[in-house]
């Protein structure tokens, strides 16, 4: 167990600072995080779900400096409106609070935008040229649901 946690530990470290090499990218991933979080809790009152999200900063970070200048917590909040127009609906709300456990956003790119649903978990792919995020992952995730 030792020679586990030994060599587990190095990882941990390493990929902390592949995504977050500055300091400033530490107070971008904080802000972003925190703007998030007020989607989250938004969601989370309005479904009736207690959500575990996340941001895949690293899908981010290393796309720089593609990812410089967007409001990376304003893309991905748009599966978390989608989330909350779906819960405006009381089947929808329960089929929401029945099977959705966790939200992650990632990075993806031109063209690469996408929802994905497994295992409890939304995974929404933005894409910061691409309009109307809310209303895409509102079509995708009634057809994942």
């Amino acid at each position: 167990m030792r020679q586990i946690a030994l060599f587990v530990f190095p990882i941990l470290i390493a990929s902390q600072s592949l995504f977050a090499e500055s300091l400033k990218d530490k107070k971008w991933m904080s802000y972003e995080d925190g703007h998030l979080k007020e989607e989250v809790d938004s969601t989370d009152s309005r479904c009736g779900i207690k959500l575990k999200a996340s941001i895949d900063w690293g899908s981010f970070v290393k796309n720089k400096p593609a990812t410089e200048g967007f409001s990376v917590s304003g893309y991905c909040s748009h599966g978390l409106e989608a989330l909350r127009l779906l819960c405006d609906d009381e089947a929808s709300k329960s089929e929401v609070a029945k099977k959705v456990k966790a939200y992650k956003c990632e990075f993806g790119g031109k063209g690469k935008r996408a929802a994905k649903f497994s295992g409890g978990t939304i995974t929404t792919t933005v894409d910061f040229e691409a309009a109307n995020g809310a209303d895409f992952f509102k079509a995708k995730l009634e057809e994942l649901l």
